[in-house]
């Protein structure tokens, strides 16, 4: 797959762009480096190993704890059979493409070396496929009601839309245990049998430890308008699947008094060896700050205004904030995009398996002249595919997905509390004219 350069902007799998971020990982300690205040986040009162969490019943508590520490664990959005069923489509993904290694026996829940000797994604951050992924239990997750209501009630606007993208997956590495299967040929002579392999660590199996923002906090801050994002957004074309993980990463400006999230949903109890995502609790707050100590550093120069993936150099302060957030299966956790992030590489023999997921206001889509149409025609290209068989839209799904109008009025949906008061703005930039999206 050739990316176009649309998807390079925002892929981090993009090899131009990981070649960059090695180069400005080396940039010089300096002494003087701004760095937040750190923050303790609370531990789940029933069980200590998790970061403390709520339910979508809990909608006041779920906005005080995002609005302290710029995240939010919302648990039991998933049933225990809608992570399995996605876990069993990533599984299908990975045989489906593995380079003719479609004999990788269905009920494998491990990476073996032997038979698995490519990964279909990126390695370094974990993510499987290069464009988004219609797979049914996928599409499913996300039109949930819980899901949905979760994001409504931190957006304070029931008016959303969701994106589409990939899955994550990171391998188990310490004392792994391979299973014995036997390699199917129809080719007489061809098939054969690997024996079982006893337990063993397998460090070449690691993710990258990885701090990052999905935007650029320097045109977010200093630009006065949004007009070179809208006409980056007006040349997105939905030809590939690739393309929707484009609009990820445009946040526009500060002035324009958008709220922008990010999110993903945990698909197996992922504890603090297993590798997973990571935080810097309340960066936001002190976004303004760290900007512009990394512009007087350096770092806007090296990095520009037009890359919407920015590695934080391991040099940076602000890697001694970041937290682990840990999670039980069918949790997902929210965070404002302008919140540094990112993962730790799997220590352990549990794997760990999430699918990305992001919702945003119809109010911040914006006009331009297309390009609704054209994403809309590429979900329905989607849905009629056959990985996508057997699904049936909600009317809820309807309306995420973009193929029908929300009423003018928000629509409540049931027990959202969704407001339309605003939250202010950490304020980096006099207020300018409003963003598209």
């Amino acid at each position: 797959h050739t990316h176009t350069k649309e998807e390079a902007m925002a892929d981090h799998t993009y090899p131009q762009l990981e070649a960059n971020a090695g180069n400005l990982l080396k940039v010089a300690h300096d002494e003087n480096a701004y760095c937040p205040p750190r923050i303790e986040v609370p531990s789940d009162p029933d069980d200590p190993e998790y970061v403390q969490s709520f339910t979508v019943d809990q909608p006041d508590e779920m906005k005080e704890f995002f609005e302290k520490y710029n995240f939010v664990v919302i648990r039991d959005v998933l049933e225990p059979k809608d992570c399995e069923l996605t876990i069993h489509e990533i599984w299908k993904y990975v045989r489906e493409h593995h380079a003719g290694e479609l004999a990788i026996p269905s009920s494998m829940r491990d990476w073996d070396p032997r038979v698995c000797t490519r990964f279909p994604g990126s390695k370094q951050g974990g993510f499987l496929g290069d464009g988004a992924l219609f797979y049914r239990q996928m599409l499913e997750n996300r039109q949930n009601e819980r899901v949905y209501r979760a994001w409504a009630t931190l957006y304070e606007d029931d008016r959303l839309l969701v994106n589409h993208d990939r899955v994550g997956y990171f391998r188990p590495t310490r004392a792994v245990s391979m299973p014995a299967f036997q390699r199917r040929s129809l080719v007489p002579g061809k098939s054969k049998t690997y024996e079982a392999l006893p337990a063993a660590d397998y460090p070449e199996l690691c993710s990258t430890y990885n701090l990052h923002l999905d935007m650029n906090p320097w045109y977010y801050c200093y630009e006065s308008d949004s007009s070179a994002e809208n006409a980056f957004l007006r040349t997105l074309k939905y030809e590939r699947p690739g393309m929707f993980l484009a609009e990820n990463n445009v946040l526009g400006v500060i002035g324009d008094g958008q709220k922008h999230f990010q999110g993903l949903i945990n698909l197996a109890d992922n504890r603090h060896d297993d590798g997973g995502f990571i935080l810097v609790p309340g960066f936001r707050h002190h976004l303004s700050e760290w900007v512009a100590d990394t512009k007087r550093r350096g770092l806007q120069e090296s990095y520009g205004t037009q890359l919407r993936f920015i590695p934080i150099p391991q040099t940076e302060p602000v890697h001694r904030n970041a937290i682990r957030v840990t999670m039980r299966a069918g949790s997902m956790v929210i965070w404002d995009q302008c919140t540094v992030h990112g993962s730790t590489p799997n220590n352990s023999s549990r794997p760990r398996y999430a699918q990305f997921i992001k919702l945003f206001p119809v109010a911040g889509y914006g006009d331009h002249v297309g390009r609704f149409e054209r994403r809309v025609a590429a979900i329905q290209r989607e849905l009629a595919g056959k990985h996508a068989k057997g699904l049936r839209l909600s009317k809820l799904g309807r309306r995420l997905f973009g193929l029908d109008p929300w009423p003018t009025e928000a629509v409540e949906s049931p027990k959202s509390t969704a407001a339309s008061k605003k939250k202010d703005q950490p304020n980096c930039k006099k207020k300018d004219k409003p963003t598209e999206r």
